[in-house]
């Protein structure tokens, strides 16, 4: 564990450094009721202009057929995802980013787990009731719908891609708190196919449009080039660490990959909560707990 978190502080350091070196980002400001948790944290336009598009009203379905996922309690580890949330929106607010791609080295290492409870923490944080969607691109082995439980899917995002459905039609709203998700229908073998199609740039403009903040599962980037190829449309991204399964040699190679600037803030899953450390994220909900992310 103290490898992967001087590894941490080490990227922590770059990410700075780099920082100091790129152009602020031009500062867009908005509307927001006195009302919301996360008033104080302006929100940019995403880093890639593009021409403004009207905001799609937002149907409500009959009360019963949205599902409920809750963060409940006070608990230290729901406190932490909370905690944790206000940490990451803050360091996208200083990017200019309204979307975030949860990203990690291999297989089980939480970060389906983490971009699901950051995607209800940012929700549940805003009493303004926050626009937030959550988008399964791990499209190889697609997990959201199933941890959201979440059955007999008639599309999803890959038949977006596809030019098969719309956004709308992918769109399941959850009752409590109030966000959006967006499940993949199926695995695809050849997902990064799918990933290069205007399609995809098309679908991620939409949801900046549409939403406040874009949270964005995605598969392991050492394994497959989908991450990068998604990173090309997310304003910025989380690198995740699982303190009991991730290998140091394989995160350090995946921060090699990716662009410090890009870099909001790393998250160190698993960690005890007595030995988090100030220097980077910590996410404390235990040892092991998500041995079947993918």
């Amino acid at each position: 564990m103290g490898e992967i978190a001087d590894a941490l502080r080490k990227a922590s350091a770059e990410q700075a450094a780099a920082r100091e070196q790129a152009p602020p980002p031009a500062r867009t400001p908005r509307p927001h009721s006195e009302h919301s948790a996360a008033a104080a944290l302006p929100v940019r336009e995403p880093s890639r202009p593009h021409a403004p598009a009207p905001e799609p009203a937002r149907p409500e379905p009959e009360s019963e057929q949205l599902p409920e996922v809750r963060l409940d309690g006070h608990t230290p580890s729901v406190d932490l995802v909370r905690h944790l949330a206000l940490r990451l929106r803050t360091s996208m607010d200083d990017l200019g980013a309204r979307s975030v791609a949860v990203v990690s080295p291999l297989r089980n290492e939480g970060k389906t787990t983490v971009a699901s409870h950051l995607a209800l923490a940012l929700a549940s944080l805003s009493a303004g009731g926050a626009r937030v969607a959550l988008v399964d691109l791990d499209l190889r082995n697609p997990s959201i719908a199933g941890r959201f439980g979440l059955e007999d899917l008639r599309t999803g995002v890959d038949q977006v891609l596809l030019g098969r459905s719309t956004l709308d039609d992918a769109r399941i709203a959850l009752k409590a708190p109030r966000i959006d998700v967006y499940p993949a229908l199926k695995p695809r073998s050849a997902a990064h196919e799918l990933l290069v199609r205007p399609s995809f740039e098309d679908m991620m403009r939409e949801l900046h449009a549409r939403y406040e903040v874009v949270v964005v599962d995605t598969p392991p980037t050492l394994l497959v080039p989908d991450a990068t190829l998604i990173l090309q449309h997310v304003g910025c991204c989380a690198p995740v660490a699982n303190s009991g399964a991730t290998r140091v040699r394989m995160f350090k190679k995946m921060l090699v990959m990716l662009s410090q600037v890009q870099i909001a803030g790393t998250i160190l899953n698993g960690a005890p909560t007595e030995k988090h450390e100030r220097e980077y994220y910590t996410y404390g909900y235990g040892q092991g707990e998500d041995a079947s992310d993918g």
